[in-house]
């Protein structure tokens, strides 16, 4: 859904910062409109650009990325799946996620002759990095509301886009892998880019 071309070359000097804050439930973050992911797509470089594809179409934790190895895939099933190994989720638990199609044909693409031991993505960037893709794609780092678009937005724009596009609540709650729906509901959708105005109108009274 995603494909686009950029070009860009990142000293790894800038990748250096004191800490990475993107897993630090402390900070509240956003979702990023469609047109936002699209954007910030063709602001990442190549050598990341498939990481940020798999972030947006999974809603896979950074760590889960990075600890995810070609043989957790199976790509060529009739309908392809990440099987997650317990040790690797942060909730310890060996989840199934469903891998849409488009994506499916990348990674197969991707994986050419890598090993069932070796990192589907082996590197994201830092946060100092990943801000200046923000900024080629226009998109501001906080909103109105103080809340961020770092990396772990992308997990918020996922569970987001899939209630947007009329996936059931119960279902968002599965492919997000929460055990509470009121985590999905209150934490992972962002009524600001829900059509609410329309809404309102089809509860109207006859």
């Amino acid at each position: 859904m995603y494909q686009t071309k950029a070009n860009g070359i990142q000293s790894p000097v800038a990748d250096v910062e004191k800490a990475d804050e993107s897993g630090d439930v402390r900070r509240e973050r956003r979702a990023l409109r469609a047109e936002e992911l699209v954007k910030l797509l063709e602001a990442v470089p190549d050598h990341y650009r498939l990481g940020y594809q798999m972030l947006m179409a999974t809603g896979l934790r950074r760590g889960e990325l990075l600890a995810l190895r070609w043989g957790d895939l199976r790509l060529n099933a009739p309908h392809p799946i990440i099987q997650l190994r317990a040790a690797t989720t942060k909730s310890k638990r060996a989840d199934v996620l469903p891998i849409r199609a488009d994506l499916a044909e990348l990674l197969r693409k991707a994986k050419a002759d890598t090993q069932d031991g070796d990192a589907v993505v082996s590197m994201l960037p830092r946060i100092p990095t990943h801000r200046k893709y923000l900024i080629a794609a226009g998109i501001p780092w906080q909103d109105d509301a103080g809340r961020r678009a770092d990396i772990h937005c992308l997990r918020h724009s996922y569970g987001t886009l899939l209630s947007k596009g009329g996936v059931s609540p119960r279902e968002v709650m599965s492919l997000m892998r929460h055990t509470d729906l009121r985590l999905t509901m209150k934490v992972y959708t962002n009524p600001r880019i829900f059509d609410l105005s329309g809404a309102s109108k089809s509860c109207r009274s006859t």
